[in-house]
């Protein structure tokens, strides 16, 4: 969960509270006057806020981070982790009041903590910075390593997989099964458009996916199908895969670096396990900015110097689960070291192009050569006027008659075409590409509809005498009986203006502004049925919104939790302490023998340390291990720092005071 979200669900009062409780933290103003969300995504505050935290806070905070699935916590499990720590339940108090944890609720039963992922990167990198050992994991040097070899080869690209995807379903029908699966023939057509193999994501298939999903799909489709439903760019109408076009315009037109954080974001969120270890690899992982080798097991041991729990079999999960999905996706190269074992590095020419620039080449044959660096609009566009070919590092793209003649029926034309083409090729065209277009231009205009208004008049003799007169002329052209011509849409209110002129009432079909009754009383019955339909269409919308689009069910562990808005009181996890009379806390004095009885229950109780002074003088310090009566005198046991017991009798105590702990 990100902060944003879980925000959205807090009322003005709560985070009203929740700001005033950062602000007595902070030392610095500068961040008075910004939100809390703003406060929360930004790493410098929460480096501020860090050094203000209380250690209990502190201790309680890397148990989100190092342990915890995701930053998620049920109170059960809170609550049997910190059984024998009484004080990470303050802890844990302070974080909600500084908005670093919320509370999260499952139907008005089930209490949960969550820490939001914002959050966690940051004081993850808090916590790693306060080990000696926090430098970046070992950079083997490229002068000594140009190359490391590694028995699976990285994909092009999972944006122009995507691409692919999304052209061939544009251009083709593509009816389903009864299952709303894909026929087996489509299926053959489209895998060799698909860069990603099944080597890459056969872990994530054979884990996550149903068995009915495996037995349809192969590997590599079924992971990429997924993706473009998650994201919804597809979707399912009538037994056939249509297009989001609306989305998939907004898509294409993101910026390369928004493209690829989506993309991180949903492997992340539904197909990586909930582990720790993992999520903390992952984050430093997305810090590094250089294209250099880097060892993972220097960065696991990294991780076990922070604090991370990190199994025997890490350096494999993180293959299966996160690395070779990411080779698929062509943003890292894999390699083998034969003293650092295995390494990656960033692919330089997907991940660091922040800006998609880049021109293509037309040769005289009508093939169009387009390197990978190209903008996806682009490449969009030019796929209306031939076919794409993705084999290869390279994408070709032959200009073929019917999608070009296609393309100028529609409305288009043979100039447009050669501008596009001349607007990102680096060199003119060459002769041969402009005769080809204009060929097919003239060949798609062999044959064309043309819609047009036909005026009627009631005899041969009412034509005559608009023809003569001088401001009906250019109307006149195409005169096709005695009684008859035709005129373009766009001059019929101009024509029927100037014949109201003349002194003619013409009349567009019915008479206008008269509707028998029976036509408006259907009209009526009309309106009402196509406002029902809008309004389920609308309902559909929404349902489909909401409901998960993937091909599997990605389960979280805070699945079906909502935030609760609330803010805690201070002694919200020990409300006894709030209970307690101050005066027993606050005052080292004498009390009623009956006080005294009282006060030492609650002290063993609660735990807390006991000062007390006999009347002698003598003074004893420890939590209050038993209280009983003995030859009929009350008894009191305490328990020092030493492990050492003293049995005081109550009428020799003088003065007494409980402690309260350092962290309240």
């Amino acid at each position: 969960m990100r902060v944003q979200a879980g925000y959205e669900m807090l009322s003005a009062s709560t985070i009203s509270h929740i700001k005033q409780e950062q602000d007595n933290r902070l030392t610095d103003d500068s961040w008075r006057d910004l939100n809390v969300c703003g406060r929360l995504v930004d790493e410098a505050f929460l480096s501020a806020l860090w050094a203000g935290l209380r250690d209990v806070e502190k201790e309680a905070a890397r148990l989100f981070i190092l342990e915890s699935s995701h930053g998620f916590y049920r109170k059960k499990e809170w609550d049997q982790l910190t059984a024998d720590k009484a004080h990470l339940a303050w802890g844990l108090t302070g974080l909600r009041r500084l908005g670093l944890v919320l509370t999260v609720r499952k139907m008005w039963s089930e209490v949960g903590y969550m820490m939001p992922l914002e959050v966690r990167h940051a004081l993850g990198q808090q916590i790693m910075s306060q080990q000696q050992d926090s430098s970046e994991p070992d950079v083997i040097s490229i002068g000594s390593f140009q190359t490391l070899s590694y028995d699976v080869i990285s994909g092009r690209g999972i944006h122009l997989d995507i691409v692919a995807l999304l052209l061939f379903v544009r251009d083709q029908e593509m009816k389903l099964t009864q299952k709303n699966q894909l026929h087996r023939r489509m299926i053959q057509r489209i895998m060799p458009l698909i860069s990603m193999l099944d080597e890459h994501v056969g872990h994530l298939y054979t884990e996550r996916f149903p068995a009915e999903v495996r037995q349809a799909y192969p590997a590599s489709l079924a992971v990429l199908l997924d993706i473009v439903f998650r994201m919804r760019l597809l979707y399912i109408q009538d037994k056939r895969l249509a297009l989001s076009e609306s989305i998939v315009d907004q898509w294409l037109s993101m910026q390369k670096v928004e493209r690829w954080e989506r993309i991180m974001q949903l492997l992340i969120s539904d197909y990586l396990p909930k582990e720790a270890w993992i999520e903390a690899f992952v984050s430093e992982m997305r810090r590094i900015s250089h294209s250099e080798w880097i060892a993972v097991e220097a960065s696991l041991q990294q991780l076990r110097v922070k604090g991370y729990t990190i199994p025997s079999d890490a350096q494999e999960q993180l293959r299966n689960w996160w690395l070779h999905p990411l080779l698929g996706f062509g943003c890292v190269e894999l390699g083998e070291h034969p003293e650092a074992g295995l390494c990656w590095r960033w692919n330089p020419t997907v991940i660091y192009a922040e800006v998609e620039q880049g021109q293509w080449y037309v040769e005289p044959t009508g093939t169009v050569i387009i390197p990978p660096t190209v903008p996806l609009t682009r490449m969009w566009q030019i796929g209306r006027l031939g076919e794409l070919n993705f084999d290869g590092d390279m994408v070709r793209c032959v200009l073929t008659s019917g999608q070009v003649q296609t393309y100028i029926g529609n409305g288009g034309s043979e100039e447009q075409i050669l501008s596009f083409l001349q607007e990102n090729c680096p060199y003119p065209l060459p002769e041969s590409i402009t005769e080809l277009v204009e060929k097919w231009g003239q060949n798609a205009r062999q044959i064309r509809f043309q819609t047009l208004v036909r005026v009627r008049t009631a005899n041969p003799r009412l034509l005559d005498e608009l023809k003569q007169l001088p401001m009906l002329q250019t109307f006149l052209t195409e005169v096709i009986s005695d009684t008859d011509f035709l005129i373009p849409c766009e001059q019929e209110a101009d024509l029927m203006e100037r014949l109201r002129q003349c002194g003619y009432e013409p009349q567009a079909g019915k008479i206008e502004r008269f509707t028998p009754l029976v036509e408006s009383l259907q009209a009526d019955r009309e309106s009402s049925a196509d406002g029902d339909a809008v309004t389920a269409l609308a309902e559909h919308e929404i349902e489909a919104e909401t409901e998960t689009t993937g091909l599997f069910q990605a389960e979280n562990p805070w699945t079906g939790y909502r935030i609760e808005n609330v803010f805690p009181d201070q002694y919200d996890s020990m409300p006894q302490l709030a209970m307690l009379p101050k005066m027993w806390t606050s005052h080292y004095q004498s009390y009623h023998p009956q006080t005294l009885r009282d006060l030492f229950r609650r002290a063993r109780e609660l735990k807390l340390t006991t000062q007390l002074e006999l009347r002698s003088g003598q003074e004893y310090k420890g939590t209050t291990h038993n209280i009983e009566v003995e030859m009929g005198y009350w008894i009191v046991t305490l328990e020092t720092e030493q492990r050492k017991r003293h049995k005081v009798k109550l009428d020799e105590i003088g003065r007494v005071r409980l402690l309260l702990p350092n962290y309240v």
